[in-house]
């Protein structure tokens, strides 16, 4: 029960995070927005399609996978979901470019630790559950 509760606090640190760009926009924002456009797109197939809503998408589907994962057997997925939703999270915010640090502040931070402190605290229980 605690892992689950954990897994929320992290998807939903994972989506209030402000990014650090020039647009600093939460997270969940740029997901709506994405698939939004992602859809719009396959409405009007003359424009072709937004391989950032498709991405998008993935990470929906991440997020499930992450949610659904408690036991002991899934603990490599588990662990897989937390590194991809950690590299989407750095390409989401604008962290890779160091030009964006001077805007570093606590809507970035105290979402962004919430969200690794959380996930690595459930994956530590979900590999410590099989060994006690």
């Amino acid at each position: 029960m605690i892992v689950k509760i954990l897994k929320i606090i992290a998807i939903i640190a994972f989506l209030l995070t402000q990014g650090i760009s020039q647009h600093g926009t939460l997270n969940i924002g740029i997901i709506f927005m994405s698939v939004y456009q992602f859809i719009s797109d396959i409405l009007n197939p003359e424009y072709g399609i937004l391989w950032e809503g498709l991405g998008m998408i993935f990470l929906i589907g991440t997020f499930i996978v992450f949610l659904s994962c408690q036991k002991y057997k899934d603990r490599y997925l588990l662990t897989f979901c937390f590194i991809s939703l950690f590299i989407t999270l750095i390409f989401l915010t604008g962290v890779y470019d160091p030009s964006n640090y001077k805007r570093i502040d606590s809507w970035f931070i105290i979402p962004s630790l919430l969200f690794i402190v959380s996930s690595i605290l459930s994956i530590i229980l979900v590999f410590r559950n099989e060994i006690e």
